[in-house]
């Protein structure tokens, strides 16, 4: 099969062999772009496969992974322990996820078969490790042992580029598991260890997969989560003095994937690592600033969303002129640099792996002796892929900032890029806007 290419090959036929040949020469150089779709996706390439349909993989993969999954007596004293306080299929399926996910280790095992057939469960379970195939394994014997229809799904990760749906052959290099509850499936990644209960990492996300059942496969596109699923929430509350400096006290609240982002990178560390890490975050985007007190909510906890609180300040916050104070307000999230936009056409598509909305509420006691001279007019851009809106109000010494933005598309084709660009400079233009404060 042939990809992006019109290349015909040369037939030589000899004896008991027929040798196919192709050939090319100057070929055109792919010229990088930021942001662009994997290479899979727009190199010339030609594929050859033995498979003569979808269906003789799904029956062959089906034939060879089926036997292990079965359940021993560990597992079945395991699966009971687990589920005793749980009375619904999806309290089930979520404590068992959760046990997967957490207490069975990641370890790619990708020699000989072990490239194709998984381990069997017992065995996943007995060692607590194993690939992706032997996490679904083991993830599916225990629903089922729950009382919980689950199957087998392969995928081919979106990181990868897309399936050649032409083209029969073991394209796939990721296996999850589906459950199907109320006659809809709900895709579960049994190593996306920091991930709660239906969310999944950005690499499974719209990616094609091939859904295992009763040995005949069904492909279907992994459901995208909308942008609400994906949230950070930062409420602020901040006090000017003066001389510009500035005191802070700030709670966020994480879901989806940014809460899986912070558990995995925080769960695991002690508090002088954590510190430290908070601390570089925060500078990047305020310089100066110090952070004081920090604490989150429990990390290991896959229920709830992440909750971190913090204290800080800043000695140099606004800029004193005069008797004027200048200041941006906002303090911790703004789009400063637009380099993801900066040419002014694009040869491919920009590739997205996430869609996600944040939320910005901060709130600014200014100082005595001071009244507000300027602050900018509320926004509100609306794009086909996201949105952005700012809103000013004051009630006497506080002036309130609200910032929200949502992106949700997950490529920009190179007609929609000039939109794009507009969108992130606009997005630029008004983050770097200032309220000025005079005595």
């Amino acid at each position: 099969m042939n990809f992006k290419t019109d290349l015909e090959p040369k037939i030589i036929r000899a004896e008991d062999k027929v040798i196919y040949s192709w050939e090319a020469s100057n070929i055109p150089q792919i010229i990088y772009e930021n942001d662009m779709p994997p290479f899979h996706n727009i190199a010339p390439r030609i594929s050859i496969c033995s498979f003569s349909s979808w269906e003789e993989i799904a029956t062959w993969y089906y034939d060879i992974s089926r036997e292990q999954g079965k359940a021993d007596a560990d597992i079945k004293a395991k699966v009971a322990e687990i589920i005793q306080n749980e009375t619904t299929p999806e309290g089930k399926a979520k404590a068992i996820y959760h046990y997967v996910t957490n207490e069975i280790r990641y370890l790619g095992l990708e020699f000989g078969i072990s490239g194709h057939m998984p381990h069997e469960a017992a065995e996943v379970y007995k060692y607590k490790y194993g690939d992706c195939k032997d996490k679904a394994t083991l993830l599916i014997s225990m629903l089922k042992e729950a009382g919980i229809e689950a199957y087998y799904v392969l995928l081919r990760t979106r990181y990868s580029g897309e399936i050649d749906l032409d083209l029969p052959s073991f394209q796939f290099d990721h296996a999850i598991t589906a459950v199907a509850f109320n006659g809809e499936l709900m895709f579960l990644d049994g190593t996306a260890e920091n991930y709660s209960f239906g969310d999944l990492p950005a690499m499974d996300q719209g990616a094609w997969a091939m859904v295992l059942i009763n040995g005949e496969g069904k492909f279907m596109k992994i459901p995208i989560q909308p942008a609400e699923k994906n949230q950070r929430v930062r409420k602020i509350k901040l006090n000017l003095q003066g001389d510009g400096s500035v005191s802070g006290e700030a709670t966020v609240l994480q879901s989806g994937i940014f809460a899986a982002y912070y558990r995995s990178l925080f769960k695991d560390l002690g508090e002088t690592k954590k510190k430290e890490l908070i601390q570089n975050s925060l500078g990047s985007s305020c310089p100066g600033s110090i952070l004081e007190e920090f604490s989150f909510s429990d990390l290991a906890d896959l229920n709830i969303p992440v909750e971190q609180k913090y204290k800080f300040r800043v000695p140099n916050y606004a800029k004193k002129i005069g008797e004027k104070l200048n200041f941006k307000p906002s303090i911790i999230e703004r789009v400063e640099s637009t380099s993801m936009v900066a040419t002014e056409e694009r040869r491919f598509p920009m590739y997205f792996y996430n869609q996600y909305c944040t939320q910005n509420v901060i709130e600014i006691n200014i100082p005595e002796g001071f009244k507000v001279e300027r602050i900018p007019h509320d926004v509100n851009l609306v794009f086909p892929f996201g949105s952005y809106r700012v809103r000013y109000s004051r009630e006497d010494s506080i002036i309130k900032y609200e910032r929200y933005y949502q992106f949700n598309t997950f490529e920009i084709s190179p007609e929609e890029y000039p939109s794009f660009k507009e969108f992130i400079e606009q997005i630029a233009l008004e983050d770097a806007k200032e309220i000025v404060l005079t005595q």
